[in-house]
């Protein structure tokens, strides 16, 4: 079915879903229940700015948004089955006058919360995923003492020419809320998986990776993450202590209980935890001590934003506490020698920042520490 010429018709209030219509060449429906003249608005310019309905754009939709399709042959057997849609009840009067049979139905399983950010940004950062245009960059994390790289932490980019001028953690932030950050993070870690496997076959040595993870990869009704984890590594022959995941405290918070059945799975396998951004929020030592983490990020909004002795005695501070839990610790942000020589004085174990190395492709780390290009 060819969709051409389409016109929005979103004055039908039903249940509790929301719902399009597709109708041949004729038009696109918008109906639902609490959604507000305003998102009907917002999704109606999706439909005609971003999607450009034609058949693979509609497919897109049912895919990536959760939506459920029913064509016109399904809507007529439930029907008479007595599964009735108020959509059908709606539109049937111009389907019939218009001697219209081809059609089908989308269905949301989001509510009109949501809806607010189904929009271009989203929409946008997924097509630039399926292009290609998604790369992880890898910024070297040194040790104190030796100087030498130690681990690797996954970043992403976005070489999207239509979201280069739209800062990385807004796009994360976007793609968190519509959930799309769980396929994110999953192809995220399978890429490491699969780079760790490669080096380890070139160079015959483990290189330590570590990677950020989502609160929603940890939520997710569909699958065991720890499991799903578990499959990962063994697929790839990595082990498990190579790999090192960052959450941040609002895992701890919304989701307490599940995040320390999942800790201690991945703990039992030999993954590395590292709580990302610490100070930032409701960071406690409490948390440290719960979940048991093995690492600790000092987030590099210290050492950014605050010049005074204060507050970099606050950094010394939770070294030290940090230290007396067994925790070692990270800093970041460091961008200049005399913040190095500072944090050098507080005995933290991890130092990282573009004074030390950049982000960069996996290619280009190789070259620059082990001189020899792994193999395609």
């Amino acid at each position: 079915m060819k969709m051409v010429g389409v016109s929005i018709d979103a004055g039908y209030i039903f249940n509790q879903k929301m719902e399009i219509v597709f109708v041949n060449e004729k038009f696109v429906s918008i109906m639902g229940y609490e959604i507000g003249e305003l998102e009907k608005l917002k999704l109606s310019n999706v439909i005609h700015n971003d999607f450009n309905i034609h058949d693979e754009c509609i497919e897109l939709m049912v895919r990536e948004l959760k939506l459920t399709k029913y064509w016109h042959g399904e809507v007529w057997k439930k029907r008479k089955n007595g599964e009735v849609f108020p959509t059908w009840l709606s539109i049937y009067p111009i389907l019939s006058e218009n001697n219209v049979d081809n059609f089908y139905i989308v269905q949301f399983h989001e509510t009109s919360q949501h809806l607010t950010y189904l929009p271009r940004l989203d929409y946008q950062f997924r097509k630039a995923h399926f292009a290609g245009n998604i790369e992880i960059y890898y910024q070297p994390i040194f040790d104190i003492k030796t100087g030498q790289p130690v681990c690797l932490e996954a970043l992403i980019r976005n070489n999207c020419n239509s979201l280069r001028m739209v800062n990385i953690e807004t796009q994360i932030s976007n793609i968190e809320i519509s959930g799309y950050i769980v396929n994110l993070d999953k192809w995220v870690i399978e890429q490491v998986l699969k780079v760790s496997e490669k080096i380890k076959d070139e160079y015959e040595v483990d290189v330590n990776f570590s990677i950020n993870i989502s609160s929603k990869l940890f939520v997710n009704n569909m699958i065991s993450f720890s499991s799903w984890l578990g499959t990962m590594l063994t697929k790839y022959n990595v082990n498990p202590k190579n790999i090192e995941l960052e959450v941040t405290e609002r895992l701890l918070i919304t989701n307490a209980e599940l995040a320390l059945e999942e800790f201690d799975k991945l703990k039992r396998m030999g993954v590395i935890l590292s709580i990302d951004d610490f100070g930032m929020g409701y960071s406690s030592f409490n948390y440290l001590k719960k979940y048991k983490f093995d690492k600790l990020k000092v987030d590099k909004v210290f050492l950014e934003e605050y010049k005074g002795e204060e507050n970099l005695e606050i950094v010394h501070g939770i070294t030290n506490m940090a230290h007396a839990l067994g925790l070692q610790v990270i800093i970041e942000g460091v961008e200049k020698q005399s913040q190095l020589n500072k944090v050098k004085e507080f005995s933290c174990d991890y130092v990282q920042g573009y004074y030390l190395d950049k982000a960069m492709l996996i290619e280009d780390f190789l070259k620059k520490y082990f001189r020899k290009n792994i193999k395609d």
